[in-house]
């Protein structure tokens, strides 16, 4: 139950920012004209690996998982030299840093949780 919650919560939150990832840069583009390419290609990326990670399949579980935790490194390094270096807004900043701490400790939890989880056993199987 506790990986569910885990796992639906990761989903949730990353695809908010998914789609904030999706739709800022067409707002932008409509509003003055900014192009914001990648911003738009990564929200393509992620939106995909958060609904991927409650996939039946490990394999593919395990690619959006690991997409995931590029992506959560990735803004945690970018989001801290934007703090260090070009922080107007302390406030931006604040914002910045949460998302960055809820993002490595949803996936630390969500590793956690399922090395925890036991295999179930099938019919025919014998316990050790």
């Amino acid at each position: 139950m506790k990986t569910k919650i885990i796992t639906y919560s990761i989903v949730v939150w990353f695809g908010l920012q998914a789609l904030f990832m999706f739709y800022w840069p067409i707002y932008l583009y409509n509003l003055n004209g900014f192009k914001l390419n990648e911003m738009l290609a990564l929200g393509c990326i992620i939106l995909p690996s958060s609904i991927f990670i409650v996939a039946n399949n490990k394999i593919i579980r395990k690619i959006a998982t690991c997409l995931l935790w590029i992506y959560a490194i990735a803004f945690a390094f970018i989001g801290t030299i934007a703090n260090l270096v070009a922080s107007a807004e302390p406030t931006l900043a604040l914002a910045l840093t949460i998302v960055m701490i809820i993002n490595i400790a949803l996936l630390t939890a969500n590793y956690f949780c399922a090395a925890e989880k036991k295999p179930e056993l099938k019919k025919g199987d014998k316990q050790l």
